[in-house]
């Protein structure tokens, strides 16, 4: 079994990351199996950042987060 949906379902990501900011790997290991763990924890975390918010939610432009990232691409990738 490569992920355990069922317990996944009730999880956050807050869930796998322990105290210090690191990937809680007994809690990977509780949904995912030992490669997808390994994957996972190659993941940076950078817990001095702050929390994550939903940035694009007051948003109104009707674009998706790929097409802002294009469009994004082209204007900076010329310069």
């Amino acid at each position: 079994m490569f992920v355990n949906c069922s317990e996944l379902q009730f999880a956050s990501v807050q869930q796998l990351i322990s105290d210090d900011g690191t990937w809680n790997r007994s809690e990977l290991q509780k949904f995912f199996d030992e490669e997808l763990v390994s994957i996972i924890k190659q993941v940076p975390l950078f817990p001095d950042m702050g929390e994550d918010c939903i940035e694009l939610i007051n948003q109104h432009s009707g674009r998706s987060v790929t097409a802002l990232s294009f469009e994004a691409s082209m204007k900076y990738g010329e310069q």
